[in-house]
């Protein structure tokens, strides 16, 4: 997609003036913040033009344009220039930071709630999880018939377990022969080596017994990639009633944000920097509306959370990506800070 200059510098100021105000902007209003360089009528083609592009949408015949979200991507990919925060606002953020928590789940109670405060959107962490983990041990154990209890500890002390209810019997010889499978091919392996096309492999080597044995390591799979997922925090949704364009599907929109669940589906790994999902980008219709800025927050070079926010689509990206990544800086360091903290407590009273 090409566009001239005069277009682009059209889309932005389109794009920044309706996420002000949250009205459909007219052509007029477009003239005056380009200085009246160029005139109504040639905006209003110009606008006509970018409509037939798909970057926006007019919502009433006799309104004005709004951007669509490909209108956003553009904007964000090629126009977004972003607003340092100010000291006065990083003062505040620290302020809003500043009492030690109990524990690492408070502090991040704390800071998604500073957060969603801050940006008056729904803040979304989860807990830390270490960068590289290894699984050190995988206990199965028949609990009833077609009844099996799952165990999983890494090498960096997390663990997990769940209960797993077969569709088919296992016969005794079967059940011992998939222990010593999965002792071998996962225990000692790095859960990250886990990935999609890695379990079909799995899969596939059970050979024969695979019909029966397969629900059973991918469940044990989900469960590892189930641990290095952490908890998710959530913050400040009522936060996304205030907006006007959100009403019709608050309902909806909370009440899918109240499954952790559906919050996990959100998240991405291999996330760097500040990533950007618009409305439909983040397949869910209950997020249609919706836009979600998404980054990790670090401690050091041994683990990782994520720390993201949740708003209508006409949110402030320039003033809030810098906000996001500063309290991602922030945490990564508090979190740092309490983790020695806590380290030298247990020195001393050893």
């Amino acid at each position: 997609m090409t566009m001239d200059g005069r277009k682009l510098r059209v889309l932005s100021a389109i794009v920044q003036t309706y996420i002000a105000t949250g009205e459909p902007v007219g052509s007029k209003a477009i003239s005056a913040m380009l200085d009246n360089a160029v005139s109504s009528a040639t905006i209003r083609n110009d606008m006509a033009e970018l409509e037939r592009q798909g970057l926006l949408e007019q919502p009433h015949t006799s309104a004005g344009r709004i951007p669509t979200h490909l209108g956003y991507r553009v904007y964000i990919d090629n126009l977004l220039e972003k607003q340092p925060l100010s000291q006065k606002e990083k003062k505040t953020i620290d302020t809003m930071l500043a009492t030690p928590p109990e524990s690492a789940e408070q502090l991040l109670e704390q800071a998604g709630s500073a957060l969603a405060e801050f940006t008056h959107c729904a803040a979304i962490s989860t807990t830390p999880t270490p960068e590289r983990t290894v699984i050190s041990r995988i206990d199965m154990i028949p609990a009833a018939p077609r009844i099996y209890v799952m165990l999983v500890i890494t090498s960096s002390g997390l663990m997990k377990s769940c209960l797993y209810r077969s569709d088919f019997e296992i016969s005794d010889r079967d059940f011992l022969a998939f222990r010593a499978f999965i002792e071998e091919k996962l225990v000692g392996k790095e859960c990250e080596s886990l990935s999609p096309a890695a379990v079909q492999r799995l899969g596939a080597a059970l050979g024969e017994n695979w019909l029966t044995l397969s629900p059973l390591l991918f469940r044990l799979c989900e469960l590892i990639g189930e641990l290095m997922e952490g908890e998710v925090i959530l913050e400040g949704q009522t936060n996304l009633l205030g907006y006007k364009e959100l009403h019709d599907s608050g309902e909806g929109l909370l009440r899918f944000l109240s499954r952790s669940g559906n919050l996990f589906g959100l998240l991405n790994p291999k996330t760097e920097g500040v990533r950007v999902l618009i409305g439909s980008e983040l397949n869910r219709s209950e997020l249609n509306q919706s836009s979600m800025l998404l980054t990790k927050y670090r401690i050091g070079s041994k683990a990782y959370g994520h720390l993201g926010i949740i708003g209508p689509t006409r949110i402030d990206y320039a003033r809030l990506i810098p906000s996001l990544e500063y309290f991602a800086g922030k945490m990564g360091s508090l979190l740092a800070g309490y983790y020695e903290e806590t380290e030298r407590k247990d020195d001393t009273d050893q």
